[in-house]
């Protein structure tokens, strides 16, 4: 304790003194070790996350229906496009077979009414 003596009067003085002693080096930054602070962050979040789910579905009568109900409501609009889209498809690719054979066909008369009037020439 520290004592000062201020006229008639001792006055004690009490402060905290904090006395630090450096040991060591100075951090440096390490990439590795940022990785490795990265990929184990991620690794417990997705520990934390796949325990949460396997307690809601074992304990929770609602949670799976309720937690993949978008999931499966996204799943069977993307099934019902994509029969949309092979059905459209189908019929594009049925117009274009009819459109092929009926130029096949036009292509096959023509070539007989050629023969026809070559044939009708030398027979004259």
């Amino acid at each position: 304790m520290n004592f000062v003596q201020t006229g008639q009067f001792f006055v004690e003085l009490y402060a905290f003194d904090p006395f630090v002693h450096k040991i060591g080096k100075i951090g440096r930054f390490s990439f590795a070790v940022l990785l490795m602070h990265l990929c184990s962050a991620l690794g417990m979040l997705t520990i934390g996350t796949v325990v949460v789910d396997l307690f809601g579905i074992l304990v929770l009568p609602e949670f799976s229906s309720k937690k993949f109900e978008r999931l499966h409501l996204e799943y069977e609009h993307a099934a019902s496009k994509e029969s949309e889209n092979k059905k459209e498809n189908e019929e594009e690719e049925e117009k274009t077979n009819e459109k092929e054979k009926a130029d096949k066909d036009k292509e096959k008369k023509k070539k007989k009414k050629e023969k026809e009037k070559k044939e009708g020439k030398k027979d004259k």
